[in-house]
């Protein structure tokens, strides 16, 4: 049997949010090789190499969601895409005031109503782990409930969710930056990672096998053989 390469059903992507999806640097620096959205195309064209993958980085630093949900608009416009990579609502968190998560989830949930209704399906991050001493600092005081929030929306508005929080082990090391807030060069390849694996899990199509036939065919008289 023959293995034809894997497929997803969807492959033209935008990773929309603030400065953690734009890719900056603990210094404000934006190398471009080192951020997610690159990180994560690169990795779906690794594993489907029969299509042509697109992910369109439309992060921008220091946003808050409701910033974030009247720009989408116009970028849902622009790039009309199948996909909406989603992971924003640091910003709006910075003081560490508890009555910021409700607005900043209900902002979340005009994006996604956004994406929805232009059948773009929609993959939902939680927040990131902050480390004590950063800009962000007193984020870290209603991190837990805005996460648990952001689980229950992506419940509520069955999109899929992207555990980032978790899957960078709930704490800032190893992949937070010294600045506490953004992800080093090995935390934006953990974050494609994990976008990667939530795609691989819910658009990869099934695998085409086809059969291999093999003719038998009458082996030579050859000399001295026996008949």
């Amino acid at each position: 049997t023959v293995t034809a390469p894997p497929r997803i059903s969807l492959t033209d992507f935008v990773a929309f949010g603030n400065s953690i999806t734009e890719g900056k640097s603990a210094t404000g620096v934006i190398f471009p090789p080192n951020t997610y959205p690159v990180k994560l195309g690169d990795l779906l064209a690794a594993r489907y190499t029969a299509q042509a993958i697109t992910v369109a980085n439309k992060g921008y630093g220091g946003e808050t969601t409701a910033q974030g949900a009247e720009r989408l608009r116009r970028e849902l416009d622009a790039l009309n895409p199948e996909v909406l990579l989603l992971e924003e609502g640091i910003n709006d968190l910075s003081a560490g005031d508890p009555s910021k998560i409700e607005p900043m989830i209900a902002a979340l949930r005009d994006m996604i109503r956004q994406a929805k209704s232009r059948s773009i399906r929609v993959f939902l991050g939680t927040l990131l782990p902050v480390r004590e001493g950063s800009s962000k600092t007193a984020a870290f005081l209603v991190l837990t409930v805005a996460n648990e929030r952001i689980r229950l929306l992506a419940l509520t508005e069955d999109v899929e969710l992207v555990d980032l929080y978790d899957g960078f082990g709930g704490s800032p090391d190893p992949y937070i930056d010294v600045d506490g807030l953004h992800p080093t060069a090995d935390g934006y390849a953990k974050m494609a990672q994990l976008f990667s694996d939530a795609i691989r899990e819910t658009l990869e199509t099934p695998q085409a096998v086809s059969p291999v036939f093999v003719r038998n065919v009458p082996a030579p008289n050859l000399p001295g053989r026996l008949r």
